[in-house]
Parts: C-alpha cells; sequence; structure tokens
C-alpha cells in the first residue's frame, strides 16, 4: 500500500490533474486519514464476503491516456461544456476549487482511497439557461487496468439536460479489475438535471 499511496505518488496524481493548491491539499489530508483507516469488510447479500487489500492496487493503475478516449475539451452545440479533469481544473478553477471531491466523506476508507487515488474523469458544465435537447452520454470503456475516475456535473441556474454514463467492459473476466467511480453533481436554482 505504501508504494501506491506514497506522497510522491500522491504529488503526481495531483500534478497530473493540474490540481489547485487546495484540491492537493485535500489529497494529501487524505492520503494521511486513509493510512489510519483500518481496512473495511464489504459484504454482499446475506453471508458472502470479501475482504479487499488496498494494497492490491500498486501498480494496477492505468495511466491517463489508457483506455480513456474522453475530448480533452468539447463544446456541444446547446453549449454545454465536456472536458477531462486536467482542462477543468485550468479552465474553471473556481468551481473545481468549491466542489470537486467535497462531498466525499473523510471517515470512510472508500471515499478516501477515492480521494487520494483519482487519476482521471468527466467534468460537465451547463452553463445559465442552456437546456441540451439531445441526452448527453458519458461512456468508458474498461480493459486490462484498475483505475479511480470522478464525474462532476455542475449546472448553472435554469439550465436543464439529461444525462447518461455508462462503462462497457471489455476486460478478461480471468483478469479482476478494480473500478471506483463518484459521480457528484451541483445543480444551482432551478436546474433540472436527470442522471442515469
Amino acid at each position: 500500500m505504501e508504494t501506491t499511496l506514497s506522497l510522491t505518488n500522491t504529488q503526481r496524481l495531483s500534478q497530473r490533474l493540474n490540481e489547485t493548491p487546495a484540491a492537493a491539499a485535500r489529497r494529501e489530508a487524505a492520503r494521511s486519514a486513509l493510512l489510519e483507516l483500518s481496512d473495511p469488510i464489504s459484504k454482499y447479500g446475506l453471508d458472502i464476503r470479501s475482504t479487499f487489500s488496498f494494497s492490491d492496487l500498486a501498480g494496477k493503475m492505468a495511466p491517463q491516456e489508457e483506455e480513456y478516449a474522453l475530448p480533452q475539451h468539447e463544446i456541444l452545440s446547446s453549449g454545454v461544456v465536456i472536458c477531462d479533469l486536467s482542462t477543468a481544473f485550468k479552465e474553471f478553477p473556481q468551481i473545481m476549487e468549491k466542489h470537486f471531491s467535497q462531498t466525499l466523506r473523510n471517515d470512510d476508507k472508500w471515499h478516501m482511497v477515492h480521494s487520494v487515488l483519482v487519476d482521471r474523469g468527466t467534468f460537465v458544465y451547463l452553463p445559465s439557461h442552456v437546456h441540451a435537447s439531445e441526452p448527453i452520454i458519458l461512456e468508458q470503456s474498461l480493459v486490462t487496468r484498475s483505475r479511480v475516475e470522478s464525474i462532476l456535473i455542475f449546472a448553472e441556474e435554469n439550465a436543464s439536460a439529461s444525462i447518461l454514463v455508462g462503462q462497457q467492459s471489455l476486460a478478461s473476466p480471468a483478469i479482476p479489475i478494480f473500478v471506483s467511480t463518484t459521480i457528484e453533481v451541483i445543480a444551482k436554482k432551478d436546474a433540472r438535471l436527470s442522471i442515469a
């Protein structure tokens, strides 16, 4: 776990995403908290338990470029902006500073793992009074590497859209992968979002 959660590795992830200083500090605080929390036991159904070791992630994370075809920056005809997190931190620093990873709890190890290891994701920005007439589809393919990603959807006042989030697995059943995705939604006054 130390190799995955080293200070150098978390700083590298912060730099890759062009995080603001406050966002990088939140990542470091999550790393420190994570090292203090015990590994959770996941319970599926009534009596099937699986213990997950966070050290299993060492060396299994996918590089940013691998298996990730999202455009760096795209403006749809409706005016909706879709971009990767690195671009979002450059072009929307105030929104990212205030809202990125703010819903994750610091007393939950799964949330802390996500806060520390997030290395990719999507930012969707709906300007005021923009109404996307067609559904916005966010789709990623999972191939062979584990990954931790975040989706932040930010709708200004009186904006509306339907957003579909999908993941397609192309991985071999013989190769287990770990995927953690969070979706954070910020909707200003009278914004209407439908997310599936």
